[in-house]
């Protein structure tokens, strides 16, 4: 791909050696880095050039420009250039400023120049990605999808089963069902990480939207699919987990207990003396909400960013307790609890996630790319998504796509926790029982 740089760069000159001695001067340093700050800005070199000068600098700057160029704190680039035009180098400014340091640039042209790079990076994504599922019969439909899109873009086709919006979660699902259908065909069932290893070119490389995407793509559950390990279910909390007698206790002052997800959902039983259960998305959150009053009365489960099939296992095995859920307030967060709950067989309830909260929070800072697309999902997730997160998606597409990290909501949230999930209690119309459902 052809930068900016080439075709300028041709016309840089070679300076003499007493003028490349004086670009080396405090005044000749001071002049190139104020003229291209300048120049970036959109400003013409035919209007005065605000400088504040040390008397060193000032005379550096009268030695090549003459003192008729020079004002108290300000160059004049019209008589600078007269005076470097008839001097015996015979140069205009802009000739020294890019025969000093290389191509003038202005802000628009460096935005201009990303928004290409940025263009030609999503067609070479696009390519790999109709490359990588192009000899899988079963993705013929995405890969039609994927070759209707409009070239240069990252935009995921509306109709796609991964029904993701966001573009490295549907490349690595279709990337991932490929490789996973080609080992079907040879009747090879894939580990987790392998097929990770495989198709994405790392074994840490699956998340829980990627999996999910992917499931979705296949027809078939994660487990199903695939060889998983056993994955480790954090919980804090009043109660207990029994084989044949006490092997984990949630209610200690430490940070968590880790329990075998499916190990425990399929053996022993659980004693509990809470009133509800909470699901966190952060790990931070998770253990400062460990010193709010709520910490005696319900148990907290750490979602460690998506909620695993040991996870759900685990909430399946669970008394039938009110269930809440406490994500970040972006497009992932709202994917989370929406996935979360269509695997569910019982009521999900979102708490510190409504535009009120939101409106409380701290924007993380992203491209202005990423906050399109991140807008564009919203507005999708605002007229289809779970109707109690309606209005947060509303929210941030209103917002322009901006992300908000529960972390910085703490000092909001956790005080007024404890009323919140009150709330779900009288929603979810539960009397706690004691003991395993």
């Amino acid at each position: 791909m052809t930068t900016p740089h080439t075709t300028t760069d041709r016309r840089r000159r070679k300076l003499p050696d007493e003028l490349n001695e004086w670009l080396r001067t405090p005044g000749g340093e001071l002049f190139r880095r104020e003229a291209r700050r300048h120049i970036y800005r959109g400003g013409k070199m035919q209007r005065p050039l605000k400088m504040a000068m040390t008397a060193r600098e000032r005379g550096d700057l009268i030695q090549l420009f003459g003192s008729a160029a020079l004002g108290p704190s300000r160059l004049d680039p019209a008589k600078a250039g007269q005076a470097l035009v008839t001097s015996r180098y015979a140069l205009t400014l802009r000739a020294l400023l890019i025969a000093a340091d290389g191509p003038l640039r202005t802000g628009k042209g460096r935005v201009r120049y990303d928004r290409l790079v940025k263009r030609h990076q999503a067609h070479i994504a696009r390519q790999h990605l109709v490359a990588a599922i192009e000899h899988t019969p079963q993705l013929d439909d995405e890969r039609a999808l994927l070759l209707a899109t409009p070239p240069g873009t990252r935009h995921v086709p509306e109709h796609s089963r991964t029904q993701t919006g966001t573009w490295s979660v549907y490349a690595s699902a279709l990337k991932a069902a490929a490789v996973w259908w080609q080992g079907h065909d040879r009747l090879w069932k894939f580990g987790e990480r392998e097929l990770a290893t495989r198709a994405l070119g790392s074994s840490k490389a699956w998340t829980g939207p990627s999996q999910q995407a992917f499931c979705r793509i296949i027809g078939r559950s994660f487990e199903e699919a695939v060889h998983t390990a056993d994955n480790g279910v954090s919980i804090q909390g009043p109660g207990q987990w029994y084989l044949e007698s006490l092997v984990a206790d949630f209610d200690n002052d430490i940070p968590f207990v880790e329990i075998p997800g499916h190990t425990a959902a399929k053996r022993g039983s659980f004693k509990h003396a809470a009133t509800g259960i909470l699901l966190i998305e952060n790990q931070e959150t998770f253990q400062a909400v460990h010193r709010t009053t709520i910490r005696d009365t319900w148990l907290r489960i750490f979602l460690k960013g998506f909620a695993t099939d040991a996870l759900v296992a685990v909430l399946q095995a669970l008394p039938e307790l009110p269930l809440a859920i406490w994500a970040d307030l972006d497009i992932h967060g709202i994917e989370i609890v929406t996935n979360l709950a269509s695997r569910l067989d019982r009521p999900l309830h979102p708490v510190a996630m409504d535009p009120t909260t939101y409106a409380h929070g701290f924007y993380s800072q992203e491209t202005p790319e990423t906050l399109a697309q991140w807008q564009r999902s919203a507005q999708t997730l605002a007229r289809t998504g779970l109707p109690a997160l309606r209005p947060l998606a509303q929210a941030i597409a209103a917002a322009g796509g901006q992300r908000c990290e529960q972390e910085g909501l703490h000092e909001h949230v956790l005080p007024q926790l404890s009323t919140m999930l009150e709330a779900v209690k009288a929603a979810s119309g539960l009397c706690p029982p004691q003991g395993r459902a």
